[in-house]
């Protein structure tokens, strides 16, 4: 079913022309590439305008602690350790773990809801339970770890 040719006819319509940047995520490709192309040299999209700031909501959380790493076209948010590794084209989310001798290249790490202990992790893998999100592992080519996935050790994951 059309909706704008049947609302034409019953209801009063109106446009607004936007000649900005748009992109449709209503996918997972599409959603993906999108937040991929945030960390672009130059972006599509510019959060840092001063004209124009966009703020994120507030976050209680340390600041993203980050190792000897190489990170190219990366955007790390908030509270996420990076480990000695290399990151290139990537999203590293909210209480992301990234550990030593990774390599990330085209993924998005979409974080974690909290933090959990060594001592949390240990006992959830005991009961065959999955602690948070964490890579420490070597991801290529376009991989999207959500939110609560386990992604084991020595993983290599490619589309």
């Amino acid at each position: 079913m059309q909706i704008l040719p049947g609302a034409c006819e019953e209801m009063h319509l109106q446009a607004h022309l936007f000649d900005d940047y748009w992109e449709d995520i209503g996918t997972i490709a599409s959603f993906f590439e999108a937040n991929l192309a945030l960390a672009k040299n130059p972006p599509q999209f510019e959060f840092y305008d001063a004209n124009n700031p966009i703020y994120t909501s507030a976050r209680f959380l340390p600041p993203a602690r980050i190792g000897k790493c190489n990170l190219v076209e990366t955007i790390v948010s908030h509270g996420a350790c990076i480990g000695d590794c290399e990151i290139q084209s990537a999203i590293i989310g909210l209480r992301g773990i990234v550990g030593q001798g990774c390599k990330v290249d085209r993924a998005m790490i979409m974080g974690a809801d909290y933090y959990e202990s060594d001592e949390e992790k240990k006992a959830l893998l005991a009961k065959g339970e999955i602690p948070v999100v964490r890579a420490s592992f070597t991801l290529t080519r376009s991989v999207d770890c959500g939110w609560r996935d386990l992604c084991d050790s020595l993983c290599v994951c490619e589309r």
